[in-house]
């Protein structure tokens, strides 16, 4: 079975924090990213078990620079994981 893979932005509350839940209780492996590294460890610590199908991207999308060094982080990882 193949995985399927997302990313999700905004993950450290509401609506994309509960996205990236959902997606890793179906299966998903999963990329959040936010501006809030606190708020996307505490989406880390609420995925419990399946923290592991979790890659941690802090960041900000309205910043170019950043998001170019989070694609660059997701293409050196082999697989997605958690990275606490």
């Amino acid at each position: 079975m193949s995985s399927k893979h997302a990313v999700v932005t905004g993950a450290g509350s509401g609506v994309g924090q509960a996205t990236a839940l959902k997606l890793i209780a179906l299966g998903w492996k999963v990329a959040i990213l936010g501006r809030r590294e606190a708020a996307l460890r505490e989406t880390v610590k609420m995925a419990g078990k399946r923290a592991k199908q979790l890659l941690v991207l802090p960041c900000d999308i309205g910043e170019a620079e950043q998001v170019a060094e989070g694609r660059a982080i997701d293409r050196k990882s082999t697989r997605l994981n958690s990275s606490h």
